[in-house]
């Protein structure tokens, strides 16, 4: 995962990974994995499991979706 987020200019989600609640460190996990993972908004502060697949596909934090307060990614990133 860690490696993934790095070569394709993600690393931005690397910073809401949550290191507390996740047994495994970013390095440990394939960026494709079905594996839930622990993410802590950087915006709100919501903390919420979502596999690791699934997040990079939608990499906005869902409260902050349904409030409409989470920036939008530039579409160069959202791929």
């Amino acid at each position: 995962l860690e490696t993934h987020l790095k070569k394709n200019n993600l690393e931005h989600i690397l910073f809401e990974y949550d290191y507390n609640k996740n047994t495994l460190k970013p390095d440990e996990i394939l960026y494709g994995s079905h594996t839930d993972v622990w993410w802590k908004c950087s915006v709100c502060g919501h903390e919420f499991p979502t596999q690791a697949r699934y997040r990079l596909k939608h990499p906005q934090c869902p409260n902050c979706q349904k409030r409409g307060t989470s920036f939008p990614l530039p579409a160069a990133i959202r791929n």
